[in-house]
């Protein structure tokens, strides 16, 4: 089960080798992300669940359903994965995305960085210190985002409560 996601897509393209290979049929659902959640969430607590593999967004539901038990943890595979495969590849940040009371409960797919982009001209360097945490910028112009040239005065306001 996945969300409508590019990764679903290009999963649903070698579907039919898998199937092919390994003999396991295999039935993909996919649906808008909040659907999902719900989905899996009445499934799960149902306990009568037919999902045998899904697609989760850590930074969503990754922890409550990892404290609900609704995954099994990977670590015994990680540790006895061939060695063409290795966990040390993924960033540190998603690692922990993925971990719950030390053991890992998912391995990544997609990551997603948050950039923050400005204009030299309008804003003074920035740095880890005055930018500590997060900071969105807002125009006060009615251009939208992206758009080249002249966007107004632009407004900082830096939030710390959604830092980790």
């Amino acid at each position: 089960m996945a969300a409508n996601h590019p990764f679903t897509d290009v999963i649903k393209m070698i579907l039919p080798d898998y199937e092919k290979a390994s003999g396991v049929k295999i039935n993909l659902e996919n649906y808008e992300e909040n659907q999902l959640t719900q989905k899996l969430t009445v499934e799960f607590a149902s306990g009568s669940s037919s999902i045998d593999v899904f697609m989760a967004r850590p930074l969503q539901e990754g922890k409550l359903f990892a404290k609900n038990k609704y995954y099994e943890f990977l670590d015994s595979y990680i540790k006895n994965a061939d060695a063409s495969w290795d966990w040390k590849d993924f960033p540190a940040s998603t690692v922990d995305a993925v971990t719950f009371n030390n053991s890992i409960y998912a391995v990544p797919i997609v990551t997603e960085w948050e950039t923050l982009f400005y204009r030299k001209d309008l804003f003074p360097p920035a740095t880890a210190r005055n930018w500590s945490c997060r900071a969105t910028v807002r125009s006060g112009s009615n251009r939208s985002r992206g758009s080249a040239g002249d966007v107004g005065t632009p407004q900082i306001r830096t939030t710390t409560n959604s830092c980790l």
